[in-house]
């Protein structure tokens, strides 16, 4: 080599260990449950949720490791919100960082969208973030720890056909903005918000009838 140049450590080009204590919701699959295992990787203890103990079970099962536990819970509700967290308190004994991913989709034109497909969408989209980071904050405050909320390109840009989904990551992604602003300096407040992925559900956006046409 050149003299006098510094030999490179390649353990800096590592991921650092982590020892965190991690709530992921709609960590069942897709980019959740790719999450949870890059946790995992880590060194982290992940709280999973899904909307069902048997959704949860599968995705543990799937993860294979003994560093998960269960916190399933409907995002969609209030209720929900409050007792995925209680159960990851249970499983985890504290919290260190909250990854906000489950979301719903819900595609077609503008006129042929009703109120229950409104509803379900903005509940589970948006009405969980809030709700869970709520029942979350005691405990984030605590460990000055860390938000994630998984938003989207389409909260940015919007497009046709998803009027819906794009208000509702249009909404995270100023709700992120705001609590990162009302948050500090005791909880970092950040979004992800990825591209296309192959998820089951880009896989049933792909196979939608209105995209047939």
């Amino acid at each position: 080599g050149v003299r006098g140049r510094r030999r490179l450590d390649r353990r800096a080009l590592e991921p650092a260990r982590v020892t965190r204590r991690v709530l992921i919701t709609g960590a069942a699959r897709g980019i959740g449950l790719a999450t949870a295992r890059a946790f995992l990787d880590l060194g982290a203890h992940v709280a999973v949720n899904g909307t069902s103990e048997a959704s949860v079970a599968r995705a543990r099962a799937v993860l294979g490791h003994e560093r998960t536990c269960a916190a399933p819970g409907d995002v969609g509700s209030v209720d929900g919100c409050r007792r995925l967290v209680a159960a990851a308190i249970a499983g985890l004994g504290e919290l260190d960082v909250l990854v906000n991913n489950a979301g719903v989709y819900v595609e077609g034109p503008f006129e042929a969208v009703d109120e229950a497909a409104w509803d379900r969408v903005i509940d589970i989209n948006v009405k969980g973030v809030f709700f869970t980071t709520r029942a979350a904050l005691p405990h984030l405050r605590a460990s000055k720890g860390t938000i994630v909320n998984v938003t989207s390109e389409s909260g940015v840009w919007g497009y046709a056909l998803g009027t819906v989904y794009c208000a509702s990551k249009g909404a995270v992604i100023n709700l992120t903005r705001a609590l990162a602003i009302e948050l500090a300096p005791d909880v970092r407040v950040n979004s992800v918000g990825p591209g296309p992925v192959a998820t089951d559900m880009t896989r049933w956006c792909a196979s939608c009838r209105w995209r047939r046409v």
